[in-house]
């Protein structure tokens, strides 16, 4: 009301063009908007970041499926590998939930100003990632028998599997929490971090020593599908 006011002191031309100016944003929403469009900036930048601190880790699953069709018997290779990112992924779920549950609450917390309860919060799932990845390892570890025959009968298989499935559990261990840890991060609004931390620990280090480990095991495993 203030600025028709001032535009009616103005002049009938200056009035009347600020009239259609305040209808034409009525009937759009250009003012709503506008509004709303000031804060995508900070929201995409986020969400980006967020969404690749996932991807990444998944990318890197799909690269290692990729590569055990180069081994020497990419069946097998292939088979069990299958069996073992299926494994991981049922072992995902459980600190993938408490990643999107402490990101929301870390970041009410912080937002209420409660940096304390924000830290409890934190602990918390941390602990309970810690917990579910060290059930994860006796489970890969001493029932690797039964939960591969679960999947199949096939002995190479079984045999590929139950030698793989311990060290998936030893992985874990460090996986679970860094999954959980990932929310805590988004909660705090700084996702960046979680997606630097899984692209140098997945791609600078972990897919060259998978890659070299393979070669020092079978030195022609690359090669012998040329």
């Amino acid at each position: 009301m203030a600025m028709v006011i001032c535009m009616g002191r103005l002049g009938s031309l200056e009035l009347a063009g600020g009239a259609l100016a305040i209808g034409f944003t009525n009937i759009t929403g250009y003012s709503l908007l506008s509004g709303l469009a000031m804060g995508w900036g900070v929201l995409i930048r986020l969400s980006i970041q967020s969404c690749l601190a996932v991807c990444l880790e998944w990318w890197w699953y799909e690269f290692m499926t990729l590569l055990a069709g180069y081994l020497p018997n990419p069946k097998v290779a292939l088979a069990t590998s299958a069996i073992v990112i299926q494994t991981t992924s049922l072992m995902y779920t459980i600190p993938s939930a408490l990643s999107a549950s402490v990101s929301t609450r870390v970041g009410n917390e912080l937002g209420a100003e409660r940096p304390e309860k924000a830290k409890l919060a934190a602990s918390v799932a941390v602990s309970l990632a810690l917990i579910t990845s060290l059930v994860g390892l006796v489970g890969t570890t001493f029932g690797r028998g039964a939960w591969g025959r679960v999947y199949t009968h096939d002995n190479e298989i079984l045999e590929l599997t139950m030698a793989v499935l311990p060290i998936i559990g030893v992985c874990e261990l460090a996986n679970c929490p860094q999954t959980t840890s990932c929310g805590i991060l988004r909660g705090c609004a700084r996702p960046g971090i979680g997606a630097a931390i899984n692209f140098y620990a997945f791609y600078l280090v972990g897919a060259p020593v998978a890659v070299v480990l393979g070669k020092i095991r079978h030195p022609t495993n690359l090669e012998c599908q040329k």
